[in-house]
């Protein structure tokens, strides 16, 4: 017997309906730890009467697309239409919305990775840590 694999539900058509009354009930259902991080940019409302609010990450600028009733969308940029009166998102399985969620918030750049670790160790007082002046925190590893 063959094992079916898992369709993707098609991707849904929808037109900003709202700039300016944000909803953030999505994001703290989701991730209530994480809001300030975020910025409320808009409401798509999806064929169907489904209300799709987006969430633009501070720093990656990475988007979140949530329902009301906590089911996650991906922005379809290969199905764009050229008069922009609608864009196309497809529904992400609810298994993968984890993954989504780390990936927005994660800093891509190996850069940023290595400072955020140092002001970690150098916050917490972690030896290894040695400043600009050389003095260090006084826990340095030698």
């Amino acid at each position: 017997m063959t094992e079916t694999k898992k369709r993707r539900p098609r991707p849904k058509r929808g037109k900003v309906v709202n700039w300016e009354s944000p909803n953030w009930e999505p994001l703290l259902r989701l991730a209530r730890v994480y809001v300030g991080e975020f910025m409320w940019m808009g409401e798509v409302q999806l064929r169907g009467g489904i209300s799709l609010h987006l969430y633009k990450h501070y720093w990656t600028r990475r988007y979140l697309h949530l329902t009301e009733d906590g089911r996650a969308f991906f922005y379809r940029s290969d199905l764009e239409r050229s008069d922009f009166e609608e864009a196309s998102y497809q529904e992400i399985p609810e298994d993968e919305i984890p993954k989504l969620f780390d990936r927005v918030i994660r800093r891509p750049d190996p850069e940023w990775e290595a400072l955020e670790a140092r002001e970690e160790r150098e916050r917490y007082g972690i030896p290894g840590y040695t400043d600009e002046d050389g003095k260090g925190d006084g826990l340095d590893a030698r």
